[in-house]
């Protein structure tokens, strides 16, 4: 959703929002994660009418959502790594002491074969 002035835009003139917050200019862009999800929007409001509804702003705004976007995206695959890795880390210590127990158990002699 984007508009320069509220107060001359055919879809917003009459629109109660803009008027009841004296909006006169709003961009508003979706920020999508990777697997579809709507996480939010990136907004910008003004009281003033602004130039924003312009190749150069609306491509701006689009990259700026995607930039946030791949960064929480990042942050999940990352939090998902840790995870992993600690249950990795974990088991590698359980194999490593069921293998010492064995090596252990193994370097003493059997009842009776002294």
């Amino acid at each position: 959703m984007v508009f320069d002035n509220a107060a001359s835009d055919p879809d917003y003139r009459d629109h109660h929002t803009p008027r009841i917050y004296g909006l006169r200019s709003y961009i508003s862009m979706p920020i999508t994660l990777a697997d579809g999800e709507l996480f939010g929007t990136l907004c910008a409001i003004d009281s003033s009418p602004s130039n924003v509804n312009n190749p150069m702003v609306l491509r701006t705004f689009k990259l700026f959502a995607e930039l946030i976007s791949d960064h929480l995206d990042a942050g999940e695959s990352l939090k998902a790594a840790h995870v992993s890795l600690e249950r990795e880390r974990e088991l590698a210590e359980l194999r490593e002491h069921r293998r010492s127990s064995f090596a252990d158990r193994l370097s003493q002699p059997l009842p009776g074969f002294t």
